[in-house]
C-alpha cells in the first residue's frame, strides 16, 4: 500500500513548506522518526508535523526570509522513504535524464591561465587520461572533461600587467593547455573554457536556481581574501610570518602559502554552514568518495570545525572579469562557483527533456591536492542546494618537488612538460610521470630518475624480454600458446608453478590498485612480474633448448616462451591506459587482434586465438631505444674515431639515441656513466628487394676505453642483435676515405670486406668506402648486458 499522492502532496505543503523545517522543529524530529515507522503510521506523522507547524507558524520570526523550496530540501532526504509517490512537481527534480551503467565520467581540474603549463599540469592531464583509457578497456563509454579557467580578479590583474584585454590574455595560455593536452595524447572529449557563451547561460541558470530555493542571501563579508588562490580564509586558516620574497612580515593562508588581505564589503553568500552535517555523512557513509585517506581525513576535520557561510560574489567595481550576477550588474559571480560548475556546462546543463544528461555526475574527478577543499567541501555542497547528484569519487593527487624542493619559478626548477616529451618520447615521460608520480606523497622529478625508469624497467624488463623470445632463431610458435596455455592451468612442471601463480594472479592485483587510482603501484606489480620472468628465461635457456632436436624438447622450448611472451602480452594490455602507442606496437609484435586488447584478456592464457601461423614482427627492442646523457657524449664527439656518417652536432646523436627507430646500444662503466655507443638501422630503401640488410650508422668510443676492445664488443654485439631480432643476413656502413683508423678496424679486426667505393659520399664532398660482412657465420646467442 503506498500513500495517497494528493493527501501527500496536501500534508506536506503544510509541513515542509515552512521556514520552521530550517531548524531542529518538531517537524523536522517527526519527520526523521517516520524513518522507522510503518506507512500507517507514516500518515500520522505527517499530519501530526503539520498540526504542529500550524500551531508554530504565528510565533515564527519574520526574519526567516527563506523560500518554501529551500525549507523542502532541508528535509526532502528523511521523508523520500515515507512517501515513495510524491509528485515530481512538488520535488522539482533537476537532473533529466538517466545515466546507464556503461557510461563513465572523468574531469580534469580546469587550469588557470595565469602562466604556461608545468609538469604538475601534465601529471593532472597524463593521470585522466589514463582512468579514461582504462574504463575504456573495461568496455565503458567514456567522457573526459578539460578546460581552463579565466575568470577572477587574479587574471584581470595579470592582463591589466602585461597591456592585453583579458580574453585575447586567456586565449594565449588556453590554447597553450590544449597543445599539451594534443601533446600528452589525452585530448578530452569537450574542452571548455570559462569565458565560452555556453558557460555563461550555464552558471547563469546555476545562481538562479539557487536562488529560488533559497539558498542565496545578501549581506556584509569580511574576511581574509588571497588574490592568488580567488578564495577567503578563516582566522583559524591564517598565519602572520615573514614574506621570503620581500623580507616584510604578513598575513598568508597556512593551506596555500599564499598572501592575504582583509577585505569587508556587501556580496551575496552561499547558505555553506546549512550543509556541513550532509557532507559528514555523505564522506562517512562513502570511505573512497575522497581519496586518498589523508585527504578525506583533511576534509573531515575541515567538516568538523565548522563551517561559515561563503561569500559567492565580488563587487563589480572590483571585480569585472567574470560572469554578472543575474539581475544585478553591481557584482560578479566568485570564481570558484563559476569554474565548479563547468563539469556540469559539458554534459550540457542546463537540462531539459529535449536535452537530457548523459553522464553527470562525474564517476572520478581528478584534482590536485591544493584545491581539494573547493571540489570536496564547496562542489558537493552546491549540488546538494541544487538538488543534484553528487561526484562519485575524488581523486586528490599530491604535487612534484625537484630535488625535494618545491618547484617554482624564482628557484629555476619548473619543468617544462614540452620539452620532457621531446628529449624522452611520450609514452616513456607518461611512463614515469604516473610511475614515480604521487597521490598521498609528493613525487620527485629529476632527468636521472627518468633514464633510470626507462632504462631499468622499458628497456631492461619489457623490451628486453620481448626481443629475446620473439627471435626467429627461437622460433615461438604463437598458434600453440592457447592451447598450452589451458594445459598450463592444469598440469604444470615444477620449474613453471611459481611463475603461473603469479601471471595468473597479476591482472587481478594490478586492477585492484588501478581502481583505487594507484597507477604507479600497478605498474611496479607489472615489472616486478617482467623482472621474474625475464630471471625465468635466464634459468631456462631457451637458446641452448633450441639446439637439441627431440620432440620433448621442441615442446619444451614452446612451453618457456609462452611463459615469457605471455608475460609480455598481459603487460602490453596492462600497460595500455599509460603508454597507449608502445603498448599497441608491442602488442602488434605478438600478433594479437585488436579486438583481444581489452582488459577481459588480461587473463593468464586468454587472447592466442589464432587460426594461421602469424608472422611476428621483428625489433621489439626499438619500440625502446638506449639513450644517453649529453655531458658523455660531448667527450665521445670529440675523441670519434670513426667519424660516422658526418661529422654532425650533438643534438644529432642526442636525437637518434632518442628516437631511432631500430636497435641501439650504450656501455656503461661501473659508476653508470656511458662509455660508448652503437647506433644501427635495418635496410629502409624501397628500391631494394630485401629488407635483411642491416646497417651501422655511428660508432663512437671514449679514448680510454679503446684498447680494452670496447669497439669491437659493441660492434659484435650489434651484429649479434641484428640476427637475433631483425634476422638480417649482412651489416654495412660507410667509412671516410681519409679515416685510416677506422678503415683499420673494420676491415682487420672486424672483418669487414670493401663492397665499392661512393665519389662524393659525404655532404663535404669527400668520398666514402661501402664496407660489409655477412652475418651468416655468427652463431646465434643470448644478447648480453653492454654494462661495465
Amino acid at each position: 500500500m503506498e500513500l495517497p499522492a494528493p493527501m501527500a502532496e496536501d500534508l506536506l505543503r503544510y509541513a515542509l513548506c515552512s521556514p520552521f523545517a530550517l531548524g531542529e522543529t518538531p517537524a523536522l524530529v517527526v519527520a526523521r522518526a517516520a524513518k522507522r515507522d510503518t506507512l500507517v503510521v507514516n500518515l500520522v506523522v505527517l499530519a501530526a508535523a503539520a498540526a504542529a507547524v500550524i500551531l508554530l507558524e504565528s510565533v515564527i520570526s519574520s526574519s526567516y526570509k527563506i523560500s518554501s523550496t529551500a525549507m523542502l530540501l532541508r528535509i526532502r532526504p528523511l521523508i523520500r522513504s515515507t512517501a515513495p509517490c510524491l509528485p515530481v512537481r512538488l520535488l522539482k527534480a533537476r537532473l533529466v535524464g538517466t545515466k546507464t551503467a556503461d557510461k563513465f565520467y572523468i574531469t580534469q581540474p580546469i587550469f588557470y591561465v595565469n602562466s604556461v603549463p608545468h609538469i604538475g599540469h601534465f601529471y593532472t592531464i597524463v593521470l585522466a587520461d589514463t582512468i579514461r583509457r582504462y574504463a575504456q578497456l573495461q568496455g565503458k563509454t567514456t567522457k573526459l572533461s578539460g578546460g581552463t579557467d579565466e575568470h577572477g580578479l587574479k587574471i584581470q590583474q595579470a592582463a591589466a600587467i602585461h597591456g592585453e584585454e583579458p580574453l585575447p590574455f586567456c586565449t594565449r595560455f588556453s590554447d597553450r593547455f590544449r597543445e599539451l593536452m594534443a601533446a600528452a595524447n589525452a585530448r578530452p572529449t569537450d574542452f571548455i573554457r570559462t569565458t565560452d557563451t555556453r558557460h555563461y547561460e550555464a552558471v547563469s541558470h546555476f545562481w538562479k536556481l539557487l536562488v529560488e530555493r533559497g539558498f542565496i542571501y545578501k549581506g556584509e563579508h569580511s574576511g581574509w581574501y588571497a588574490v592568488s588562490d580567488e578564495a577567503f580564509y578563516t582566522q583559524g586558516q591564517i598565519e602572520e610570518r615573514t614574506d621570503p620574497a620581500t623580507g616584510k612580515q604578513g598575513m598568508f593562508a597556512i593551506e596555500s602559502g599564499q598572501p592575504v588581505e582583509w577585505v569587508s564589503e556587501i556580496n551575496y553568500k552561499f547558505r555553506l554552514s546549512m550543509f556541513r552535517d550532509r557532507l559528514v555523512e555523505w564522506i562517512e557513509e562513502n570511505p573512497n568518495v575522497v581519496y586518498p585517506n589523508i585527504r578525506r581525513n583533511e576534509v573531515l576535520e575541515w567538516l568538523k570545525a565548522g563551517l561559515e557561510d561563503l561569500s559567492v560574489s565580488r563587487p563589480r567595481d572590483r571585480l569585472r572579469w567574470g560572469v554578472p550576477v543575474p539581475g544585478d550588474d553591481q557584482h560578479t559571480i566568485y570564481v570558484w562557483v563559476d569554474a565548479l560548475i563547468n563539469y556540469a556546462t559539458v554534459d550540457g546543463f542546463p537540462w531539459n527533456p529535449d536535452s537530457p544528461s548523459k553522464f553527470f555526475p562525474p564517476d572520478v574527478q581528478v584534482v590536485g591536492k591544493d584545491i581539494v577543499r573547493f571540489h570536496a567541501v564547496y562542489w558537493p555542497a552546491l549540488l546538494m542546494a541544487a538538488d543534484l547528484p553528487l561526484p562519485r569519487r575524488i581523486l586528490a593527487h599530491a604535487h612534484w618537488t625537484m630535488g625535494t624542493q618545491k618547484m617554482s619559478k624564482s628557484k629555476g626548477n619548473v619543468v617544462d612538460p614540452f620539452e620532457a616529451i621531446e628529449r624522452f618520447g611520450l609514452d616513456p615521460i607518461r611512463y614515469f610521470i604516473v610511475r614515480n608520480g604521487g597521490i598521498a606523497d609528493d613525487g620527485d622529478y629529476s632527468d636521472e630518475e627518468v633514464l633510470v625508469r626507462y632504462k631499468k624497467d622499458l628497456v631492461g624488463q619489457l623490451a628486453n624480454l620481448a626481443s629475446r623470445c620473439l627471435s626467429s632463431r627461437l622460433g615461438p610458435d604463437l598458434t600453440l600458446f592457447s592451447t598450452i596455455g589451458h594445459q598450463q592451468l592444469e598440469h604444470v612442471d615444477i620449474a613453471d608453478v611459481s611463475l603461473r601463480d603469479v601471471l595468473s594472479a597479476l591482472p587481478a592485483t594490478v586492477s585492484a590498485s588501478f581502481d583505487q587510482g594507484e597507477f604507479g603501484r600497478g605498474l611496479g606489480l607489472i615489472f616486478d612480474a617482467l623482472s621474474m620472468t625475464n630471471k625465468y628465461v635466464t634459468d631456462q635457456e631457451p637458446w641452448n633448448i633450441v639446439k637439441r632436436t627431440d620432440k620433448l624438447s621442441r615442446m619444451r622450448l614452446q612451453v618457456v616462451l609462452f611463459y615469457a611472451l605471455e608475460a609480455v602480452r598481459l603487460a602490453g594490455i596492462m600497460l595500455l591506459p599509460v603508454m597507449p602507442d608502445k603498448a599497441s606496437r608491442l602488442l602488434d609484435h605478438l600478433s594479437v587482434s585488436s579486438d583481444q586488447r581489452m582488459w577481459t584478456y588480461a587473463r593468464f592464457g586468454a587472447g592466442w586465438h589464432m587460426s594461421t601461423l602469424p608472422k611476428p614482427l621483428p625489433g621489439a627492442a626499438r619500440l625502446f631505444p638506449k639513450q644517453a646523457q649529453a655531458k658523455d657524449l660531448i667527450e665521445m664527439q670529440i675523441c670519434n674515431i670513426t667519424n660516422l656518417p658526418e661529422n654532425y652536432q650533438m643534438k644529432y646523436y642526442l636525437y637518434h639515441l632518442a628516437t631511432w627507430p631500430e636497435l641501439s646500444y650504450v656501455a656503461e662503466n661501473e659508476q653508470g656513466r656511458i662509455v660508448g655507443y652503437v647506433l644501427t638501422k635495418m635496410n629502409d630503401d624501397d628500391s631494394s628487394p630485401t629488407h635483411d640488410d642491416g646497417h651501422i650508422t655511428s660508432l663512437s668510443v671514449l679514448r680510454s676505453y679503446r684498447r680494452l676492445g670496447l669497439a669491437e664488443r659493441l660492434m659484435n654485439q650489434a651484429q649479434r642483435a641484428m640476427v637475433e631480432v631483425f634476422s638480417a643476413k649482412s651489416v654495412s656502413l660507410h667509412v671516410r676515405i681519409s679515416n685510416h683508423a677506422a678503415y683499420a678496424l673494420y676491415k682487420n679486426t672486424l672483418k669487414f670486406d670493401v663492397d665499392h667505393t661512393e665519389a662524393k659520399y659525404y655532404a663535404d664532398g669527400e668520398d666514402a668506402y661501402m664496407m660489409k660482412r655477412s652475418l651468416t657465420d655468427l652463431f646465434p646467442m643470448e644478447m648480453e648486458s653492454m654494462d661495465f
